[in-house]
């Protein structure tokens, strides 16, 4: 692709690729608080109804108004306990898909500086020193910035990290309404780990919104997903042991979330700028993104804020050294004892108060939350896995 001459006029500052959670949460930031001028392109129709984002509530975000429902009790349960907890200060919410992207393209819209354009999909691009020049579908996009905001992850491969783990957080995930009452409205059960734990961490997410009706999720922590009739066998073998042997599926979900200690790949230059799942804001030992992408585009809107799309984009890491270490800790403990998965969530639940729990899953964790957590793992092996795994924790990222 030679070098291409763009009237200043079809200039932009900063195209953004991917109009998925990372992507919109970038351009309504841009779009409320730079002049900038940005253009984001997605290869989909428009916004899809095919995900929920959910987290601890901690701090605030521009899509609280989205917020379909909050969880004051959460639990976690395996074939010989139910541990509940109790988030007085950080509940547990709920923000369905398709209402967060409504409100992200409404607060687009109220910008004229800020478009997006569906149906067009990024093939290529080439970096030059002072502008971006992309190969999309509909024809040449030139920018000064380009923010890679697709979904998946692109990692680092190196002969050093062939021995990181790179596992995937998978799913099914089925909107039921059940003929009997089953549910419990009040309490979303993160982990129910009573399934089989042959294929590696397992279990069952759900989220009530009445007695009859949740978003019920079939989990695997793998590196490899198995097909939709797998994961929807063991729906219908869940909901038949609960009681609901005949019910109906209002809504469909599936994914699949990196969870990995390898680094992130990064551009060549400070003009490509990856953010999102690609940029490794999933957090590696839960799967956790939405408020980690949150912190990544509030991080690159100061920078574009203060410097301007005129200069390449300093490094911003996704997350503290002092996360990292805890995340690749203890994925590679599951990785190397994938059975162990219940012994590890369910007494971690059932030892660390819930406030606690909560600030420290969304890395806001104070000194003590680190040394109640650390203190409810199996501490032997964590720490030989910490010693085992000296050189993937002490990376600079």
């Amino acid at each position: 692709m030679g070098a291409v001459r763009v009237p200043a006029s079809d200039l932009v500052d900063v195209l953004v690729a991917g109009a998925g959670a990372a992507g919109l949460s970038l351009a309504a930031r841009l779009a409320r608080q730079t002049s900038l001028r940005v253009t984001v392109i997605d290869p989909r129709d428009g916004p899809s109804d095919d995900r929920t984002f959910c987290f601890f509530r901690g701090r605030a975000h521009p899509f609280e108004a989205a917020i379909a429902r909050r969880y004051a009790t959460v639990e976690v349960r395996d074939a010989r306990r139910v541990v509940r907890a109790s988030l007085d200060t950080r509940p547990y919410e709920e923000l369905p898909g398709l209402a967060f992207a409504e409100l992200a393209l409404a607060q687009i819209g109220a910008s004229d500086r800020v478009r997006v354009r569906w149906g067009v999909s990024l093939r290529t691009f080439v970096e030059r020193a002072d502008r971006v020049e992309v190969d999309a579908s509909d024809g040449t996009h030139v920018a000064r910035i380009l923010v890679d905001a697709r979904g998946g992850r692109t990692l680092t491969h190196t002969a050093e990290t062939a021995d990181e783990v790179r596992w995937l957080q998978h799913f099914v995930g089925h909107v039921v309404r059940t003929e009997r009452p089953i549910f419990e409205p009040s309490v979303a059960t993160l982990m129910d780990f009573d399934v089989s734990q042959e294929d590696g961490p397992h279990f069952v997410y759900v989220l009530p919104t009445g007695p009859h009706e949740a978003l019920v999720e079939d989990t695997y922590f793998s590196s490899a997903r198995f097909s939709r009739a797998h994961y929807e066998a063991n729906l219908q073998a869940w909901l038949s042991t609960r009681g609901a042997r005949a019910h109906e599926v209002l809504r469909r979900e599936q994914g699949a979330i990196p969870m990995t200690t390898a680094p992130q790949a990064r551009a060549a230059s400070g003009r490509v700028v990856v953010i999102g799942q690609r940029g490794g804001a999933a957090k590696a030992s839960s799967g956790y993104a939405f408020q980690f992408i949150q912190r990544q585009c509030d991080a690159l809107t100061a920078w574009l804020r203060e410097h301007g799309a005129g200069r390449a984009v300093a490094y911003l890491p996704p997350r503290s050294r002092v996360a990292t270490f805890f995340d690749r800790v203890m994925l590679s403990y599951l990785h190397d004892h994938p059975t162990q998965a219940p012994q590890v969530f369910v007494p971690l639940f059932a030892s660390v108060p819930g406030d606690a729990l909560a600030r420290f899953l969304s890395e806001e964790g104070t000194a003590l939350d680190h040394a109640r957590v650390m203190a409810a793992v199996p501490m032997a092996g964590v720490l030989s896995q910490a010693l085992r795994t000296t050189h993937l924790w002490t990376r600079s990222r």
